[in-house]
Parts: structure tokens; sequence; C-alpha cells
């Protein structure tokens, strides 16, 4: 799914502080962009990792059947049912 494109705005401006407080700011904000990439690449390498498992695997393609399924009989509220149970046990893995 795209992103609308609207127009963004960045504004930059100099602040007026002593090198000693530019130089505090600058290290604490290279020490929070190097967290965030170590954690980011950390959710990745885990994501992947359960994306392989068999177990990951065999539960969507289940969802996808009742899913589909539901389409085809929309008055069936045991497939509901499945559907929910299946959307719960998914985020457990």
């Amino acid at each position: 799914m795209a992103k609308d494109l609207t127009p963004t705005y960045v504004i930059s401006q100099e602040m007026d502080c002593s090198p000693a407080v530019r130089s505090a700011i600058l290290k604490e904000l290279e020490l929070c962009r190097v967290m965030q990439n170590t954690i980011l690449g950390e959710y990745l390498k885990r994501d992947k990792q359960m994306k392989r498992r068999k177990i990951f695997k065999k539960l969507i393609r289940q969802y996808k059947a009742v899913k589909e399924k539901q389409k085809s009989e929309s008055k069936n509220n045991t497939l509901s049912k499945d559907l929910t149970s299946f959307s719960r046990s998914l985020p457990l893995l």
C-alpha cells in the first residue's frame, strides 16, 4: 500500500549555545541513532527468524484458508471463531 504524497517540511534553525553544550547534544544524538539502528536490526533478525519457523508458516496457511472460506460463506459463525483464534495465536510465536 503506497503512502499518500503529501508535502512535508523540515525547519532547520541554528541554536545559540556554547560549544560544550553543542558537543554534548551531538554525542547524545549519535548514541540514540546507534541504539535505534541496533534495536531495528535485532527486530528484523528476529522477525526473519520467526517467519522461517514451520509453525508460523502453518498458521499463516490456515489463517488464509479460513479467511478465504469465510469470504465464500459469510453467514458461518464457527469460521469467525476460527479466524479470531488464529489471529490470537499468531502474536504468541
